[in-house]
């Protein structure tokens, strides 16, 4: 008896495809024309935000390569436990020279999508108007070139800003132009486009200066604007104490009233950014008159949107806000943690120190724009590393200097898995072989195994190292595979020795097969103040000839310590205290 093995789409859609990652669902969009329907309908693109919304977090960082004039953008993901992960190169524009400042792309960036403009360094959201919008799904690495007009006036100021209606389910980017005339000698004018996404051509929205309840002329329009609740709003820089907004829905502008204990005048930090960001969904305020002398910083929440209910909050730094160069909020991630922004370095609140994957990320950066390439060597990799990278390579902690006459280039040998893993998961170092020409994965893959039998489950303990953001270097000297640093090895020692073991096979590295081993690895461990951590890789059936084996392998991590009699009898005894003082 045959019967309908298919799924309902309810269940494909929401239940299985809403879980898989943005990537992959490009890929399937190929499957077939009911998945490619499904997979853009509006309904199940909310469906898929609203999982991974709480699952982490991507940050859009830039860096300027000044020599070839161009601008890079990578993505960091930050996981569940709120880590930066390992960070991806997404595309470069090329950025023209500048008459008094440098022309840099700036970017919004609502539910994933990204609008880019170029930019000048005093006002980061004014726009050259001689140089298209663009908008760029990171997912989809596909990038779209807004409609473009030179407007004919004397001078101008444009600034564009992006939001989304969810009552509409629209994406619209906001132009608002300041302008006199040519052939005018009237005071500036004041005019408003908007371009709906999927639409053609950019439209005009009537807004007469004197029908509006705020000036325009003295709205920050300039800087940091903030998409919440359908709405853009801005700070508005009068006696008035309001918030201008833009309702995306209605394509109307009106005003919201300043919390009562808040005065622009007083409480207003006057940073290039604005004082106005979201958090945790929510419109908020920044600013206390009293910030530059103390270490604590107000911050007015709102809410309630519909009642304008406004609620005080107080961050307290660890110095001085002058001492740590004005740090202001910038944005929210989905630990609840905030962002600070400070001199153009993103902080967490909690973090002492530069973390290591923003090195990396530095590192990973320089070695692309420089077309990087090592030289296989034995059982190495040698890297003659540029000033910078030779300055980054230390800090990020890949390789050893090797000492040479020539003092006009740094020589860096890599090992096996550190030089794999620059070349394979970060995609930023070329490697060669004999004949000079870089090697494809395949290639160095198989050659890493001929030197090196068991490398691929090393390698795969290595990366699942890496990729929780330790830093990782060779446990040689402590008689293990590698030691590993949670935090930067210039604040702590390191925490772990690592053994690596192959399930299936003998250990990887042939240790821990009798007690005796176990039992001189803990005396050798608990001798240097390290805790035994046991990776276990397991291949689930691969053969491991080709590098893809590794999205098959898994990591089992297992901590041994060495048991005291007398800390167990200590806390027996405190256990019996306890209950006889609960008794």
């Amino acid at each position: 008896m045959e019967t309908d093995s298919e799924l309902p789409s309810e269940i494909i859609g929401f239940q299985i495809l809403s879980r898989i990652s943005a990537k992959s669902l490009m890929r399937f969009k190929s499957v077939c024309k009911s998945w490619s329907s499904l997979i853009r309908s509006p309904s199940f693109v909310n469906a898929h935000r609203k999982f991974y919304r709480n699952k982490h977090s991507h940050l859009l960082l830039t860096t300027w390569d000044e020599s070839a004039r161009q601008q890079h953008f990578f993505s960091v993901q930050i996981n569940q436990e709120g880590s930066p992960t390992l960070v991806t190169h997404l595309l470069k524009l090329p950025t023209p020279p500048g008459k008094n400042v440098e022309r840099l792309y700036e970017a919004l960036s609502i539910n994933g999508l990204v609008c880019l403009y170029l930019s000048d360094t005093l006002f980061p959201n004014q726009t050259d108007h001689n140089h298209p919008v663009r908008i760029f799904n990171p997912c989809t690495r596909e990038c779209i070139v807004l409609p473009h007009d030179l407007p004919a006036y004397r001078t101008i100021r444009v600034t564009h800003h992006f939001g989304f209606s969810s009552q509409t389910n629209e994406y619209k980017v906001l132009q608002v132009k300041r302008f006199q005339p040519l052939n005018s000698t009237r005071d500036m004018s004041f005019m408003v486009k908007i371009f709906k996404l999927g639409t053609s051509s950019w439209r005009r929205i009537e807004a007469d200066i004197h029908d509006l309840p705020f000036d325009p002329l003295k709205c920050q329009f300039e800087r940091r604007s903030v998409c919440v609740y359908g709405a853009i709003h801005w700070m508005h820089d009068s006696t008035q104490n309001i918030i201008a907004v833009f309702d995306l829905k209605d394509e109307r502008f009106r005003a919201i009233p300043l919390p009562e204990d808040y005065d622009y005048r007083i409480h207003g930090i006057n940073d290039k950014l604005g004082n106005i960001f979201e958090m945790e969904g929510c419109l908020a305020l920044i600013g206390d008159k009293q910030l530059r002398q103390m270490n604590t910083m107000e911050l007015w929440i709102l809410k309630d949107y519909q009642n304008q209910v406004w609620v005080k909050e107080t961050i307290t730094f660890p110095f001085s806000w002058r001492e740590l160069v004005y740090p202001v909020p910038f944005y929210t991630i989905h630990t609840g943690e905030l962002l600070l922004l400070q001199s153009s370095r993103l902080l967490r609140q909690d973090s002492a120190c530069k973390s290591t994957s923003m090195i990396v990320l530095q590192l990973q950066s320089s070695l692309i724009q420089s077309d990087a390439q090592g030289n296989l060597s034995g059982s190495s990799v040698l890297l003659a590393a540029e000033e910078e990278q030779a300055l980054l390579l230390g800090p990020a902690y890949f390789g050893h200097p090797v000492v040479n006459a020539n003092k006009d280039k740094h020589w860096f040998q890599l090992g096996m898995e550190e030089a794999f893993f620059l070349c394979y998961s970060l995609k930023c170092l070329k490697i060669a072989g004999e004949d000079k020409h870089p090697k494809d994965d395949h290639e160095l893959w198989q050659y890493m195994k001929s030197q090196k039998a068991a490398f691929p489950v090393f390698y795969k303990a290595y990366s699942h190292l890496r990729t929780k953001n330790w830093v990782v270097r060779p446990g040689h000297q402590y008689g293990v595979d590698f030691v590993a640093y949670r935090h930067h090895p210039s604040l702590v020692h390191s925490e772990y020795a690592v053994l690596v073991s192959s399930e299936g096979d003998a250990v990887a590295n042939g240790r821990l097969n009798v007690w005796s081993d176990v039992h001189c690895t803990l005396r050798l461990c608990l001798g240097v103040v390290k805790t035994l951590l046991v990776l276990t890789i397991s291949k689930n059936g691969d053969d491991a000839a080709s590098p893809s084996c590794l999205a098959n392998c898994t990591v089992d991590e297992r901590t041994v310590t060495r048991w005291n009699l007398e800390q167990s009898r200590e806390e027996d005894t405190t256990d019996d205290v306890e209950s006889q003082a609960m008794d």
